[in-house]
């Protein structure tokens, strides 16, 4: 969404767009692009990304988060996917830069120039670029100017690689129109059931068919290969308990460290936003516009004098939708001076207090404080537990090859299982009975040592001889060694134990067959639009579908019935569609076509032939993107990534 708004700057819809997203570029910032090297947490065609890349990546990321929610350090899960998700997009990000550059593709100092002076967030009262606004924003948000033309200088490289893999998609507006009509125009079937649930009720099945069945479908029952393991995981959050940390040593790191645990004062307010032209624009229809802000603008205040429900208000009036639906309520947002207007008047407000109405170039504003936090420093105790878990975790990650290198000679040696976990102070897991694959998601096994677990499972099924796997085998952040403790070769079961599933299985068979067969007798007497007399009171009708969706009310995933109703002229089809509920025999009932109004307003400002256009040129693009990481040389270093924290 910001690439196509940035690319259309000179509109006044665009900028008062702008002075919506504004509020959360002021509110949430960027971040910091300063920081030294370090190794790599990953290579990509032999370009690194460095622990210190990734480390600021993540600060910024889980800062702006944390001003949504300040409890989201607290979930685990979330944070673990957060990393890797962040380091994906960053390999991604890479890949296309280094594409980029072997294409040629280029940004010139003018390029950047335009487009920097074109982002209406550094733009005055008059609606042009202010050197003094940009620096001041930029010092806000802790970015250096030359770090930040970097960034920029990257979003419109990769912004110009799109546009070069998308010259090929030319969209004219009759080629967009054609799509819109086809793709919305909406159908409805007539039906006639024959319901799946009355014809099994009607099947009766005999022990002679079941042991039919049974006889011709033992495969299908196979139960697989099954092993219980009892398995030791190493890595460094498993083996940090061998390095007990003291309070002593937690509290002087934390001391050492004191203001890494300094909560800024944060805040947290509600907002109303009328979004409107700059005062002074030419741009065609923006007086009217501006008078028409004022207007409802005026009508908020007046409302909120008179003790109205600021949320409420902001759900009805309120132009950012972002917020709107929230009744106005922003991020939480770190209570510091700024320079900038907007952001000096919220900070100004105590709680429960509502601002005048406030101006920049994308509208008009109003904002309730709705609570605050002081700054304080988090206490030694609530710390205390994470830091010694985060000191433990480092010097396991620090000793971890040695202590690698020492399982792998227990291994060898053929110290018993026991006395290695003993020695590792880790207590074995055990699996339990499971199928291999199972096994292998349990333990997160490397694809490369998928062979070596599969292997010594199927020899201990065979042979009876349950022993320890004689190499470690990797694992996401680690290795995990495994004794196998029983294995069952595969096996169908018996009779007796599927009985009851076979049975079910038959009638359910018997019960399609016999609606079918009522089906297909009674599809001769359905002939054009004439229902027989026997069936005019069975006729349903459907809910409507579009083309490209596979359901149609009330049957579920109905492909070829929903592909046959779109080719078919009228009348009942000569054939009957299985669904879900029984077979049905259908005829084409409504066709409701877009209408040349429903054109209009779904192409406002010509959005739809765009859309069509940019969606296309997604899709080549996607294509592209996906055989460039194909090719690519990755490697992740996952202890690293294990091992970064978000400070």
């Amino acid at each position: 969404m910001l690439d196509s708004i940035r690319s259309n700057t000179q509109s006044w819809v665009v900028k008062a767009i702008f002075g919506v997203i504004i509020i959360v570029f002021v509110f949430w910032g960027m971040g910091s692009f300063s920081g030294g090297q370090s190794s790599g947490v990953a290579q990509v065609n032999g370009e690194a990304i460095t622990v210190a890349e990734y480390h600021r990546m993540l600060e910024r990321v889980v800062t702006a988060y944390m001003r949504m929610d300040p409890d989201i350090l607290s979930n685990q899960g979330f944070l673990d996917l957060l990393k890797r998700e962040i380091l994906d997009e960053m390999i991604n990000n890479k890949i296309r830069l280094q594409e980029a550059q072997r294409l040629g593709i280029l940004v010139t100092p003018n390029e950047l120039k335009r487009f920097l002076y074109d982002m209406p967030q550094f733009h005055d009262e008059s609606g042009t670029f202010s050197e003094a606004l940009y620096r001041t924003q930029l010092a806000m948000m802790g970015i250096h100017p030359e770090l930040y033309l970097q960034w920029l200088e990257e979003d419109l490289l990769t912004r110009k690689l799109l546009a070069y893999i998308g010259m090929s998609s030319g969209i004219s507006e009759a080629e967009a129109r054609l799509e819109h009509d086809f793709n919305l125009e909406m159908r409805s079937a007539d039906y006639v059931l024959f319901s799946l649930e009355e014809h099994i009720a009607k099947a009766q099945v005999s022990d002679e068919e079941i042991a039919a069945y049974y006889d011709r479908n033992q495969e299908a029952f196979r139960r697989p290969v099954r092993a219980n393991l009892e398995f030791l995981r190493l890595t460094p959050e498993t083996l940090a308990k061998r390095y007990p940390v003291s309070a002593e040593d937690a509290e002087a790191y934390y001391k050492e460290n004191i203001e890494d645990f300094r909560m800024s004062a944060i805040f947290q307010a509600r907002v109303i936003v009328i979004a409107a032209p700059p005062e002074g624009s030419t741009e065609p229809g923006a007086d009217d516009l501006i008078a028409r802000a004022k207007t409802r603008i005026a009508e908020v205040e007046a409302r909120l004098k008179a003790g109205a429900d600021f949320a409420e208000l902001a759900g009805e009036y309120s132009e950012d939708t972002s917020t709107a639906r929230l009744g106005g309520l922003l991020p939480w947002h770190e209570a510091t001076d700024s320079d900038d207007p907007l952001l000096a008047a919220v900070n100004a407000l105590e709680p429960g207090q509502v601002s005048a109405v406030l101006r920049n170039p994308g509208g008009f504003f109003i904002f309730k404080m709705e609570g605050r936090r002081p700054s304080a420093l988090s206490p030694f105790a609530e710390e205390k537990e994470r830091i010694m878990n985060y000191l433990a975790f480092h010097r396991a990650d620090a000793d971890f090859a040695a202590v690698q290198r020492m399982a792998e000679d227990a291994l060898h040696l053929g110290t018993p299982f026991a006395a290695l976990g003993e020695t590792l102070a880790l207590t074995p897991e055990t699996s339990g009975l499971l199928p291999e694959n199972a096994l292998r998601q349990m333990l997160e096994v490397n694809r490369e040592y998928v062979g070596v677990l599969s292997d010594a499972i199927a020899e201990a099924a065979l042979s009876g001889n349950f022993a320890t796997i004689p190499v470690p085998l990797e694992i996401r952040d680690g290795i995990v060694l495994v004794r196998i403790l029983d294995a069952v070769p595969s096996m169908v079961p018996p009779l007796a134990d599927v009985r009851a599933e076979i049975r079910l299985a038959v009638q359910e068979q018997k019960g399609l067959e016999l609606a079918l067969e009522a089906a297909e007798k009674a599809l001769p007497l359905f002939s054009g639009q004439e229902t027989p007399e026997e069936f005019r009171d069975r006729v349903q009708r459907s809910g409507q579908a579009f083309r490209l969706v596979d359901s149609l009310q009330p049957f579920d995933d109905v492909p070829e019935l929903v592909a046959a109703l779109f080719f078919s002229k009228g009348g009942w089809m000569p054939q009957v569609f299985v669904t879900a509920q029984g077979p049905v025999i259908v005829r084409l009932a409504e066709v409701e076509r877009p209408t040349p109004e429903a054109w209009a307003v779904n192409n406002q400002h010509n959005a739809f032939v765009n859309n069509y256009r940019q969606w296309q040129i997604n899709r080549i693009a996607e294509a592209f993107e996906y055989g460039l990481i194909l090719r690519a040389r990755i490697q992740v270093n996952e202890r690293i990534l294990a091992s970064i924290g978000w400070r």
